[in-house]
């Protein structure tokens, strides 16, 4: 959150469903969290109820790849190219999850 920037009056979305320091890392920094449905099926953040979030004051974006799955990457990515608004992937809860084929640790600004 700080190479970022991210500080007050900033939000950043993730999903409630998380361990606390997902949030924590934006809190610390002064941010609003906006926390986001998560998908039914992979308990994942929903790429599109982010996109009924977003704002002019959203500084950032935090899907956590959960119990192993991956989180939607390419909608993600998506949803970057047309915000530029930045993804950062907490990957701690499946470190070893492909997206597309890929690993996970390389998708977003971050993970």
């Amino acid at each position: 959150m700080m190479a970022l920037e991210v500080g007050p009056g900033d939000e950043v979305i993730t999903t409630p469903l998380t361990f606390v320091c997902t949030a924590g890392c934006a809190v610390a920094r002064g941010a609003r969290v906006v926390f986001a449905d998560v998908d039914p099926e992979t308990l994942c953040l929903d790429p599109d109820d982010v996109l009924r979030r977003l704002t002019p004051r959203t500084k950032t974006i935090i899907p956590v790849h959960f119990s192993g799955l991956a989180a939607d990457c390419d909608r993600f990515d998506s949803i970057t190219r047309e915000s530029t608004v930045p993804v950062v992937y907490d990957a701690a809860h499946a470190v070893t999850a492909k997206c597309e084929g890929r690993p996970i640790g390389g998708r977003g600004k971050a993970s």
